[in-house]
């Protein structure tokens, strides 16, 4: 669960081939969004509807669509390399012969682009604790040592996502 992933799918030009391109997962943004929502709303029986239509259920899709983050900066990224072992589920202990290396991202910059279909002002309610913890470096991504925070900083008219690894 790395807080940062590199595109898997092959190169068009190249058969079996894949790209060395950084990018960080839309899914894991949204996910993270509607954690810090749902904190906020607790115990708001309609608040908790609001963020239901916004960021989707298993019956119904999201009106809130985060694009992967595009890597921006800075190059070459720098990144280390962390031990890490196969859990099993039920049990909850390592499973014999599955540890493996993973390469985890230690900063970077990554642009972000978020859109909501048929926005109300209701929906910007929803959403400002969850940009507002986004601004100030209060969201998390990953478990373990690819457990890093997020934080969204303003550029013009641009939003970046700057991410770091937890100290």
């Amino acid at each position: 669960d790395a807080a940062f992933a590199r595109r898997g799918a092959a190169d068009a030009g190249s058969p079996g081939r894949f790209s060395d391109e950084l990018y960080l997962p839309g899914a894991s943004i949204r996910g993270a969004m509607r954690g810090l929502c749902r904190r906020v709303a607790a115990s708001d029986t309609h608040r908790v509807e609001r963020i239901d239509d916004l960021f989707g259920t298993r019956r119904r899709g999201a009106r809130l669509h985060v694009a992967d983050g595009q890597f921006q900066h800075p190059h070459p990224p720098p990144t280390m390399i962390v031990d890490s072992v196969s859990l099993d589920r039920i049990g909850g202990m390592a499973l014999a012969g599955c540890k493996f290396d993973k390469e985890i991202l230690v900063q970077g910059a990554f642009l972000l682009r978020l859109r909501v279909d048929e926005p109300t002002a209701e929906d910007w309610g929803v959403l400002r604790p969850a940009f507002k913890d986004l601004l100030h470096g209060r969201c998390w991504l990953g478990r373990s040592a690819a457990r890093g925070t997020i934080k969204m900083v303003k550029t013009g008219e641009n939003f970046y996502s700057s991410i770091g690894m937890t100290p």
